[in-house]
């Protein structure tokens, strides 16, 4: 089951259905939003109201920039008027919380000194705080096996990526991760431990963690691919950020959707007028009503799959080499069989394979040594040998094969035929009924 894609509030709106909507949440306290002055200029303000404050790290969307306020700070600058968005992370296993709100523009006297001696205004102080720098530095390490042996399956590599805070402290931060792949088709990443994930498309899998306490991640890491008889070499990375493809932000963006109880079309990548319609119907609900694209960095900011706001983007990317070494190639029955870039092939048309190495004619065909599989005549079983010139009737496995002109043929994609009735995934593992190879 895909499971939906956190939210910029990492672990609340993710939660909740499109049906519960805004209303699912109770509203912020302690939050106040004001215009200040300073250096002369007016500026827009977040700040904890000492009577209200609850204590809680907000996540604030102002003027389409996702900005964080954690326990330790006070205030944040926004971008400008307009509506803000405001969710509060929970305590502990504590409720979520949800403000939608809109800041006036500044009063256009906020920074004009008064005339000389009107007692009716003081002029107003411009703040003599600095702007808040960011505090927090994670990096990413890959440990991998450098080489990946064939087995019967295809290739299995195991390694774990490392995902560690250098400085800053502790809050729950929502850490995005992009892992990505190249130098084989057929490749398939898989993240374990803390982290949810999602197939972003094109073989990339796009992950997110809630920082803990610790600042540390060791997850578990596995890389798959079917066999091959060529030597390759994958180049596997990870970043620290969501995805920058145009199609895998939108694959992501459908499955966020999805998810959400909304209907944005097949996950495909691709933009069509369900996605859009889907994608303008939640953002109505944070007050962006002119929604041009499922792109809009607004929403995909809603959605956790926004910039990462790390001190040093340096390390945040990590990456590593590994080979694929080429499959032994098996020994192809010569009469039946002839060596292909995948092992062995059938060597006549109307034949089915009987194993890894040979294969038959279908059910009313005979072998005809240097002519191919040629049709009986009277139902005669002639007079040559059963195997490989006459085959019994083949009994499909239902669960990997499909009866298709008197013989069994794979019923899924990515799947290779072990025999004359049965059929098995790439990967090794069983398919999954109705969908196909995991």
């Amino acid at each position: 089951m895909t499971r939906a894609l956190s939210s910029f509030a990492g672990i609340c709106l993710s939660l909740l259905s499109f049906s519960a909507g805004a209303e699912g949440l109770n509203p912020c306290p302690g939050l106040d939003l004001s215009w200040q002055c300073e250096g002369g200029q007016p500026v827009a303000r977040a700040t904890r109201n000492a009577r209200d404050d609850a204590g809680l790290p907000y996540r604030v969307l102002s003027g389409g920039q996702l900005l964080s306020l954690p326990v330790t700070r006070q205030s944040l600058n926004l971008t400008g008027a307009g509506p803000v968005t405001v969710v509060g992370l929970p305590k502990g296993e504590g409720p979520c919380c949800l403000s939608q709100r809109s800041l006036p523009p500044a009063p256009p006297d906020l920074c004009i000194a008064p005339p000389p001696g009107d007692p009716g205004r003081e002029t107003p102080a411009s703040d003599p705080r600095p702007a808040p720098e960011r505090q927090f530095d994670f990096a990413a390490a890959i440990e991998a096996v450098t080489a990946c042996p064939s087995g019967a399956a295809g290739h299995l590599c195991r390694g774990s990526l490392m995902v560690s805070r250098l400085s800053g402290a502790p809050e729950q931060r929502v850490i995005p991760i992009t892992l990505t792949a190249t130098g084989a088709r057929d490749l398939t990443l898989t993240l374990s431990g803390a982290a949810s994930c999602n197939a972003a498309g094109q073989g990339a899998l796009f992950c997110q963690l809630i920082e803990g306490v610790s600042g540390r991640f060791d997850l578990p890491m596995t890389v798959q691919a079917g066999p091959s008889f060529d030597d390759r070499k994958v180049q596997l990375c990870a970043d620290l950020a969501a995805p920058g493809d145009p199609r895998q932000q939108l694959f992501l963006v459908q499955t966020a959707l999805t998810g959400l109880g909304l209907d944005p079309g097949p996950i495909d990548g691709a933009e069509g007028p369900r996605t859009l319609a889907a994608a303008a119907q939640f953002a109505g609900q944070f007050g962006l009503k002119d929604l041009r694209s499922a792109r809009d960095p607004r929403l995909l900011a809603i959605l956790g799959l926004g910039g990462f706001d790390d001190a040093q983007a340096g390390n945040n990317r990590a990456c590593t080499d590994v080979l694929l070494p080429r499959a032994k190639r098996p020994s192809c029955q010569p009469a039946t069989t002839v060596a292909s870039s995948d092992g062995c092939a059938c060597r006549y048309a109307r034949m089915i394979r009987t194993g890894a190495t040979s294969c038959a004619c279908v059910e009313g065909y005979r072998l005809v040594p240097g002519r191919g599989c040629v049709e009986r005549l009277g139902g005669s079983s002639g007079g040559g040998p059963v195997k490989p010139d006459d085959p019994p009737p083949a009994q499909c496995d239902a669960a990997s094969t499909v009866k298709r002109n008197g013989a069994c043929v794979c019923r899924y994609g990515d799947m290779v035929q072990v025999n004359a009735s049965a059929c098995q995934c790439r990967s090794g593992q069983p398919p999954i009924p109705g969908r196909g190879c995991p």
